[in-house]
């Protein structure tokens, strides 16, 4: 990244002699694909008092960005751990009552995910991104 600008690389089958490449401007703040984690954490205290927490996702395989919030919902107890839900969902309110909010549960004490539940960068034979239901070891991210 530099002065704003973000660089992607993406590679859809492994037939593909070279990755699909694309520069493009990005407003600030940005999140880079799985780096979404570690701005959840940076940004837990503003999270844990109900403010809502705006970004620019790059997603590398759509070769674009998204306009992201995330958001507590609720506390719960999952696995005998006290834990947080929070939302990521798109930040347009007329895409979000078409796209589902992807559900993360985080552990209060360590802020490591315990639980993911929605769509994911891992994609079929036909190139769509997958819906899954993941559960953390201990050791998770």
């Amino acid at each position: 990244m530099q002065n704003g600008k973000v660089r992607v690389y993406f590679q859809y089958t492994a037939k593909e002699k070279q990755p699909s490449t694309k520069t493009f401007f990005v407003p600030q703040p940005i999140v880079i694909d799985g780096g979404f984690n570690n701005y959840v954490k940076q940004n837990w205290e503003q999270l844990l008092k109900g403010n809502i927490i705006t970004f620019n996702f790059v997603s590398p395989s759509k070769m674009d960005y998204f306009t992201m919030r995330i958001s507590k919902k609720a506390e719960i107890t999952l696995e005998n751990k006290k834990a947080t839900l929070v939302h990521l969902e798109i930040d347009n309110m007329i895409l979000r009552w078409l796209i589902q909010p992807i559900k993360i549960v985080y552990d209060n004490q360590t802020r490591r995910i315990i639980k993911y539940e929605g769509i994911a960068n891992l994609s079929d034979r036909d190139g769509k991104n997958e819906t899954v239901n993941l559960f953390f070891p201990a050791q998770g991210p």
